[in-house]
Order: structure tokens, then C-alpha cells, then sequence
């Protein structure tokens, strides 16, 4: 599996099921020994842009309800800014998660990019929400870049979950964070880059 370096983070790049075996090899090993993942090559405390602290959302989940997605699917309205200015990043995040052409090619085109920016079939699952890991991709240059994550987010200066408690929002804000280098980068930016990151040009 190769790596790119963007700033002071590291993205695991592969398009091919290689980074998938190293999601589940990481998955396995965390559930059989009850622990948490612990992403030492993007750690939000050491984030110059965190200055309230930080939560982990394992921990989280065992006082409240939260899921990724919940049982209302994606919405838009699912999407809420936080302290940081990446209205543009969450502007494109609501494009996507909109369902307004149900049954059209734009329609195909939103549920397949859903489906692989956000990894469902993975980040839905209990043992994603228990181990703390979890995996995004995003487009650069025209190739899909894996992106993993552990759930440990900035206490204030993220993007809010959904009324619902669903955490897909602040969850892929940080792995575009990692993926571009640091939350710091994230202020200020355009729509249009945002969906190509998203869509692969």
C-alpha cells in the first residue's frame, strides 16, 4: 500500500481492494482485543486549529444514540456548520446527500458517490462505531485516495451531528481535513473543487 504526504498528514492511496484488507485487518485486530483505534499519523490534539479539546465518539456511543447514518438515510438537512469556515466543503456535502432526482442519471451519480466517498458498507457497522475506525475516499488527480480515520473529533470547531445523532458530517469533515493536510486548510475554499475531490473529476 503506498502513502502520499499532504502537509503533516499521510494518506493511505489505493484504489484496488488493498486498502479495504488493511481496514478489515485493522477492524479484526481492534474487536478482538476491545480497543480503540488510534490514528497516529492524523491526531486532532496535536491540530493547531483544536483549541477546545477534544471527543471520541466509541465513548460517546455507549451513554447516547449515535450512528453514522441513521435509519432516515441521508438528507441535507443532515449537514450543520461548525467553528471552522468550510461552508464550501459542507456546501458540497449537502449536494450530495440531497435527494431531489430520484430515478435519474443525477440521481445514480449523487447515490454512487455517497456509496464511495463514504464507505457505507463499512462505516454503518457496529464494529466500525465500536473500534473508532473509519474510512472515506476522496479523488485527487483523477485516483481514489483511501482515507482512515480514527473517531476522535474537535470538541467545538467541527461540523454538529444531525438532530438525529448522526456523525457522517463531522466524521468526513475530518477525513477531508487529514486528506488535505489539516483542519486549518479547510477555511475558506470552493464548492466546485469540493465536488471533484468527491466525484473524481
Amino acid at each position: 500500500m503506498s502513502e502520499l504526504k499532504f502537509g503533516k498528514a499521510t494518506v493511505v492511496h489505493n484504489i484496488a481492494p488493498e486498502a479495504q484488507r488493511e481496514v478489515r485487518r485493522l477492524s479484526r485486530k481492534l474487536s478482538t482485543k476491545g480497543q480503540t483505534f488510534q490514528d497516529n499519523k492524523f491526531d486532532v490534539e496535536k491540530e493547531k486549529n483544536v483549541r477546545d479539546g477534544v471527543m471520541r465518539l466509541s465513548r460517546l456511543s455507549l451513554r447516547e444514540k449515535v450512528s453514522f447514518i441513521g435509519p432516515d438515510g441521508l438528507d441535507a438537512a443532515d449537514v450543520k456548520q461548525g467553528g471552522i469556515g468550510d461552508c464550501w466543503f459542507l456546501s458540497a456535502l449537502s449536494c450530495i446527500a440531497a435527494e431531489d432526482q430520484p430515478g435519474t442519471e443525477l440521481g445514480k451519480l449523487k447515490r454512487d458517490t455517497v456509496e464511495n466517498v463514504l464507505q457505507i458498507g463499512h462505516n454503518c457497522t457496529m464494529t466500525a462505531m465500536q473500534s473508532g475506525g473509519f474510512r472515506f475516499k476522496f479523488s485527487r488527480l483523477g485516483e481514489w485516495v483511501d482515507v482512515i480515520i480514527d473517531d476522535k473529533l474537535p470538541a467545538k470547531r467541527r461540523a454538529r451531528p444531525s438532530d438525529t445523532g448522526e456523525w457522517w458530517v463531522p466524521l468526513t469533515e475530518k477525513a477531508y481535513a487529514k486528506f488535505n493536510g489539516g483542519y486549518d486548510k479547510l477555511i475558506g475554499g470552493q464548492t466546485c473543487r469540493a465536488l471533484t475531490d468527491l466525484r473524481k473529476g
